[in-house]
């Protein structure tokens, strides 16, 4: 009974601490293995994955458990995609930033970030191509602007506040403590 309750006690802390969460996978439909990084909200119902194959960023996601209340967008030639709106605030900045990105097919999953190879014809927009970055190091600005030196300096968001609009709900608020991305980073080729 006692190592039950030691068993117990050690999982529900574990809930509770902020770390990457690293698995393996393996797809055997698309013949492919990888890693995955899991990054839990403080809230429930919210988590920050990241999925990793060959040594490359394959797509990182921010996980809801609320829908998600997504727009419809076209791109100069026609192309459609569904977007939600999305702020975040890092550290002790005092307004958020704000990314339109993404959103999943059962709009629970934001798509933060995927691999260029994975990306529509039209949507290289910046912003969605580096949305975890964004979240991670800061905006991007002109030359780079502070998420170009926050990148260079390994200086990431210690905490992360990111709110994404819910359909029909109150909008889905997640508070991270983020611990050294420097595994992720260089799992998924993250430069």
């Amino acid at each position: 009974m006692q190592k039950l309750l030691v068993l117990v006690s050690l999982l529900v802390s574990m809930s509770h601490a902020q770390d990457w969460v690293k698995t393996e996978y393996h797809d055997d439909l698309h013949n492919e293995s990888g890693v995955k990084f899991f990054l839990a909200a403080h809230e429930q119902g919210g988590g920050i994955e990241v999925v990793c194959s060959n040594g490359k960023l394959k797509a990182a996601w921010l996980l809801t458990d609320k829908v998600a209340d997504a727009t419809v967008r076209s791109n100069f030639v026609g192309d459609l995609s569904t977007e939600v709106d999305v702020e975040y605030r890092r550290d002790a900045e005092p307004k958020p930033h704000h990314l339109s990105l993404s959103v999943s097919k059962d709009f629970r999953g934001v798509l933060l970030q995927r691999s260029e190879k994975d990306r529509p014809r039209g949507f290289e927009d910046i912003k969605s191509g580096h949305g975890f970055e964004n979240l991670l190091y800061g905006p991007v600005g002109l030359g780079g602007g502070e998420w170009h030196r926050n990148k260079k300096a390994n200086n990431w968001a210690r905490k992360l506040i990111v709110g994404v609009s819910a359909y029909g709900d109150s909008d889905s608020v997640f508070t991270f403590d983020v611990p050294d991305p420097s595994g992720v980073n260089g799992e998924c080729g993250i430069k």
